[in-house]
């Protein structure tokens, strides 16, 4: 998972996620031996770590984040018989290989969010950068008095996000994975932070799925 580079974000709220999971289930998840591996987002580094761990380390089941990073290792790891559970929402990742599980939110867990109510009828324009940039966008268009309507990606499923943007993202639209109240809480409280949370509960969920359907022991990524 991609716990440097642009990206890391992602990676460390799955592992947060996991972590919580290991805290919350300790005897279920007693039988896994997890063990962390950074792919950066680049399909190289993540292709190198999977060999590593695959090979040498001998793991039965991996969790990898993200489209690029799974389509990196997804064959070989369906060619050696390694169960890869992919976070991902690429759906062709899965429908030919036995045994890459894709796992993301379905359509039942996606919510279309509005933070406040909407402005005037005015054209909606796409904010897709990352969070610094999308930070500051917002807080031009607040300066300069610019009322648009706006759409993005998850990182505005932050609420610390949200707040450094401040006014000029209201309105705004974005999909993100939902979690419950009790994840939320219990995150927020022993992380301090907000940022790609729900992506921590996918992999929460994922750890104790994997927990729940193993026999043998084995090693995660």
């Amino acid at each position: 998972m991609p716990l440097t580079g642009p990206l890391a974000e992602y990676g460390q709220a799955s592992k947060n996620g996991i972590l919580m999971a290991v805290r919350n289930q300790p005897k279920s998840i007693a039988n896994l031996d997890i063990i962390f591996d950074d792919g950066a987002y680049n399909s190289r580094l993540t292709l190198s770590a999977f060999k590593k761990i695959a090979f040498e380390q001998k793991v039965k089941i991996v969790y990898c984040w993200g489209t690029e990073p799974n389509l990196a290792i997804a064959d070989l790891a369906d060619k050696h018989q390694i169960k890869l559970y992919a976070a991902s929402t690429d759906s062709s990742l899965n429908k030919k290989l036995k045994n890459v599980i894709r796992v993301s939110p379905s359509s039942k867990q996606i919510a279309l969010v509005i933070l406040k109510e909407m402005v005037e009828d005015y054209d909606y324009v796409g904010v897709f950068m990352g969070v610094g940039n999308s930070i500051e966008f917002y807080r031009q268009i607040h300066k300069q008095g610019i009322k648009i309507k706006t759409f993005g990606t998850d990182f505005f499923d932050s609420k610390i996000i949200r707040e450094q943007a401040g006014p000029g993202i209201r309105g705004a639209k974005y999909p993100t994975i939902l979690a419950s109240t009790e994840f939320q809480d219990q995150y927020l409280a022993i992380y301090r932070t907000d940022v790609m949370m729900n992506w921590a509960a996918l992999a929460y969920d994922t750890i104790n799925l994997i927990a729940e359907i193993s026999q043998d022991n084995f090693r995660v990524k």
